[in-house]
């Protein structure tokens, strides 16, 4: 038997016995929990089940108790859930050893890039490539945070399992920690009785960047890098996978975002990342302690060392710790800053500055023949900078074309202009709009008209917008998306709200305006929709300014529920062909935003199937995707 057979083997082996094993330590607690009479009951609901005896379940179901029901049902409930985690083990196990087996797969990274580095443009396709997984709170996701924790150590000790095969663990304490925790599954509410509130939604998001993402994201970044260099593909700054947001920025249908929920999204973010450096620089301070002594640094370094304010008498040789301990300080003054609106003279103005003193240190190492100590925290550091700024990930807006046409069409009364603007012809809809776009610079909104509400609601949001990209930077929101759009009216409208507040003029857009075609209808008139959009003087010099690309969303839920899965399908398809051809025309790249559903009734099922499944020639460098109150496991 060869040796990767041999492993093979003993591999599916292991996988049984943590089910077995998983299996029996559920069934202990239940146990426990129940009489021995009840606790028959479940052995036998679960031969039956297996044999697919009907009747006989129902006749033993029919005859529950409430209190045998409740723990039976549980039961039932966990079992697939701890095989699941068994499963997901596997798969994280598998991958890490084709890896270091060099075995290719479907998806491998190293593979792809080997393929792409054939081609002349390599470069070009491998720069500009970015994948981005947008994370959203969909209200069907109910599972409680509590028992996302619970089964995240689940899965951290059966990936140990092996080690206790090895002699490396103590067995006895492996099963005493893995039935704790089945246990208190078992003794804890599965389901919210209670909605989520928004800022709810925001921490249980960012307890993945903590926990997976950050260090996931500046890995995969590393080595994406690695592997084009190693086939002759030098790259500058590649984003090969940036995060995406929807809470805090989506309130299509959730009245309960508001300007205040935006900010604290977009906060909340920023203080995830600020520590996550904060502390890396910690790490750098008691790691590097370089003597001068010993070894020589550039100037650039000594002058950060010289601003510190870290005099100690046992540093004076010690300019790589100074130099962090300078660095830390300007951070915890930007992070002040911009979390907390308190002033300080001495805070970096942008990440670039950020990242400038870091590039400073690392130039001194490599000079200074101690390029290997480059490698680890602060590699790790730059490369997150890199990807995460100060806003960790873009925060996308979201409302309906409905609330849109409403604020515009007030705005318009208030100012004289039109007094019944939903009454018009969509002719003279974007006639109307257009005039206020190109040729009138005045604000609508400064009238002392009395607003309503609902306006008073979205000018307040697009304020927060403004001001939240004027401090973070451009990236914290790039796209705002229009749902229901059926009308080229429907993203001139948009365009009236962003004029508002500065983020939109005749020449250029800060924000990028989104179509979400969701409906079988609305797909089946996208193209000509596009087609009028991309006709628009003004429309043009927008995407001239996104370096001409023009990103559309795709609702598969809403097809799905239109059409069903098959006419959804073949109408996504062949409108994702018309309307890339569209842009070709235009010279405009066409880059999909696909609104996935968690489940394959809603669009869901594999990302790498769904992602080699679009249309050739539709993937135009970049890919977005909704992750819809999923769990990702992050492998390596």
């Amino acid at each position: 038997m060869s040796i990767q057979k041999l492993e093979s083997h003993n591999n599916k082996e292991t996988i049984h016995e943590e089910v077995l094993i998983l299996t029996e330590t559920l069934k202990d607690v239940a146990r426990q929990m129940i009489s021995k009479d009840s606790f028959d009951k479940i052995i036998e609901l679960s031969e039956l089940a297996t044999a697919e005896h009907y009747h006989e379940l129902l006749d033993i179901i029919k005859d529950l108790t409430n209190k045998e029901l409740e723990v039976i049902s549980r039961y039932f409930a966990v079992l697939p859930l701890l095989i699941n985690i068994s499963e997901d083990v596997d798969l994280a196990y598998e991958i890490n050893r084709q890896n270091n087996l060099g075995t290719d797969y479907l998806g491998k990274i190293s593979t792809t890039i080997e393929m792409v580095a054939e081609r002349e443009d390599a470069k070009d396709i491998l720069e500009h490539l970015n994948v981005v997984p947008v994370l959203t709170a969909h209200p069907t996701q109910v599972q409680r945070q509590s028992m996302l924790d619970l089964t995240n150590r689940i899965h951290e000790l059966l990936r140990r399992y092996r080690d206790i095969e090895m002699g490396l663990l103590n067995k006895t304490k492996w099963e005493e920690q893995l039935r704790s925790y089945v246990e208190i599954i078992m003794q804890t509410d599965m389901i919210r009785e209670k909605k989520l509130k928004v800022t709810n939604e925001i921490t249980n998001a960012m307890a993945y960047y903590n926990s997976s993402f950050i260090e996931a994201v500046t890995k995969l970044q590393s080595e994406y890098k690695r592997l084009a260099a190693e086939r002759g593909v030098e790259l500058e700054n590649p984003r090969p996978i940036t995060m995406g947001m929807w809470i805090g920025g989506d309130r299509d249908g959730n009245p309960f975002v508001t300007a205040e929920t935006l900010k604290l999204s977009a906060l909340t973010q920023a203080e995830v990342i600020m520590d996550y450096y904060d502390e890396k620089l910690s790490q750098l301070y008691r790691t590097l302690s370089l003597s001068t002594t010993i070894v020589d640094v550039t100037p650039e370094v000594l002058a950060l060392a010289d601003l510190s304010e870290d005099k100690s008498v046992y540093r004076e040789h010690e300019p790589y710790r100074r130099a962090f301990h300078f660095i830390r300080m300007k951070l915890k003054h930007t992070r002040d800053f911009l979390i907390h609106d308190q002033k300080h003279d001495l805070r970096y103005g942008s990440v670039k500055e950020f990242k400038e003193d870091l590039l400073a240190i690392k130039t001194s190492l490599e000079e200074n023949n101690a390029a290997i100590l480059v490698k680890g925290d602060l590699a790790e550091l730059l490369e997150a900078v890199e990807a995460f700024g100060f806003y960790l990930a873009s925060i996308d807006m979201r409302q309906d074309s409905i609330i849109h046409e409403a604020s515009v069409a007030e705005l318009l009364a208030a100012a004289n202009i039109v007094a019944d603007y939903s009454s018009l012809s969509e002719d003279e809809k974007c006639r109307v709009l257009l005039q206020e776009l190109t040729e009138d610079p005045r604000i609508l909104s400064v009238t002392h008209v009395p607003k309503s509400e609902q306006l008073e609601k979205e000018l307040a949001i697009f304020q927060a917008a403004r001001e939240l990209k004027d401090k973070l930077g451009d990236d914290v929101i790039k796209q705002h998306i229009i749902s229901h759009s059926e009308s080229v009216s429907d993203t001139l409208e948009l365009a009236i709200l962003l004029k508002e507040v500065g983020l939109v003029d005749k020449e250029k857009a800060r924000i990028q305006i989104v179509p979400l075609f969701e409906t079988i209808e609305d797909l089946e008139h996208s193209s000509a929709i596009l087609e009028e959009y991309l006709n628009l003087e003004v429309v043009q010099n927008w995407i001239a300014d996104n370096h001409h690309y023009q990103e559309i969303m795709l609702g598969y839920s809403d097809s799905n529920k239109d059409g069903g899965y098959l006419a959804s399908g073949w109408t996504l398809y062949k409108a994702q062909n018309q309307l890339t051809q569209i842009g070709r025309n235009h010279g405009v790249k066409i880059t999909f935003f696909h609104g996935r559903g968690g489940t394959v009734g809603r669009g869901g099922g594999p990302s790498y199937d769904a992602i080699t499944s679009q249309p050739f020639g539709s993937i135009n460098d970049r890919i977005r995707l909704t992750e819809q109150g999923v769990q990702l496991w992050i492998v390596w």
